[in-house]
């Protein structure tokens, strides 16, 4: 397994990255409760129609699933810096992944479900397959250079948002959104939540 993009060495803390980690997901989990409850907002949506409202809940979720999927891609870069001091210089969410797990020789260990928890979000995320596929229709996506959802179209990965699909999200889907969001913050703390990373628990609690 080999993780492309060049190793930068860390010069802010580990806290540091789990600081801007936690802001990004802290502000993806407002933006979802404000959808659900709409207490800034309560006028009917017009989000579709000429209108000099400048604020409908439903324009929160471009920023929010941005600030998730680049909260991700901190978190992956965070455990890097955690036991390695330093990073790689990508935005590929997927061997940002497959790092992480050649630090921790995941393929040398028994499976464990709080890592593959991360996978499955990682892997999600990467190709787009939130909401059951529905912002997918027949496009697939791989977004290789984390920049889907910066730009409606010109990204790297050549995917297209189908802007309307935003407006028929569900408050199903929502409170499925927010969960990820809980697990994602949960997988920051992973030291003291992964068995097989015992061996790094003392550096990791001296701050070294």
């Amino acid at each position: 397994m080999r993780t492309k993009g060049i190793k930068q060495q860390a010069i802010g803390s580990k806290w540091d990255w789990q600081f801007v980690a936690k802001s990004y997901l802290a502000l993806a989990y407002i933006g979802v409760e404000e959808m659900r409850e709409k207490k800034y907002c309560n006028q009917p949506t017009l989000l579709w129609r000429v209108s000099k409202q400048t604020y409908d809940a439903k324009l929160l979720l471009i920023p929010i699933i941005w600030n998730i999927k680049h909260a991700i891609e901190l978190v992956l870069k965070t455990h890097s810096v955690t036991f390695q001091k330093g990073y790689f210089k990508t935005h590929n969410l997927r061997d940002l992944k497959d790092g992480l797990a050649k630090i921790l020789s995941i393929q040398n260990q028994s499976k464990d479900k709080k890592f593959d928890e991360l996978v499955r979000i990682v892997d999600k995320y990467y190709s787009i397959r939130i909401f059951n596929g529905k912002l997918l229709n027949s496009q697939t996506a791989f977004d290789t250079d984390n920049d889907i959802f910066r730009y409606p179209e010109g990204n790297k990965a050549k995917f297209e948002l189908n802007l309307k699909l935003f407006g028929t999200i569900t408050d199903e889907e929502l409170v499925g959104l927010q969960k990820e969001v809980d697990l994602i913050n949960c997988r920051l703390n992973i030291p003291t939540k992964y068995k097989h990373l015992k061996p790094y628990w003392n550096n990791f609690s001296k701050g070294s």
